[in-house]
């Protein structure tokens, strides 16, 4: 469930940095899009601690590895044009 919860943190970042996405949305829309469905989707859900079907798959390591990704170069992004 540690990986779960990890994806969900970084999905929680990427909505936090919504501006850096909008600037950038016509190289980001696609994967913005396709992580948000996901986001909606474990809400909506029950809490990832009481739900024993997400297992550690290696579509989840990748999508992780995804948001992880994702995550960063909007932070890099953001902080960037800040100054």
């Amino acid at each position: 469930m540690d990986l779960a919860l990890t994806i969900l943190d970084g999905l929680r970042q990427i909505y936090g940095l919504r501006d850096a996405i909008r600037r950038q949305r016509h190289e980001n829309r696609k994967t913005y899009l396709r992580m948000m469905e996901i986001y909606v989707e474990l809400q909506l859900s029950a809490p990832l601690q009481e739900n024993p079907t997400i297992q550690r798959t290696n579509a989840i390591e990748k999508f992780a590895s995804a948001v992880d990704s994702f995550s960063k170069y909007l932070r890099k992004y953001h902080d960037m044009h800040r100054v």
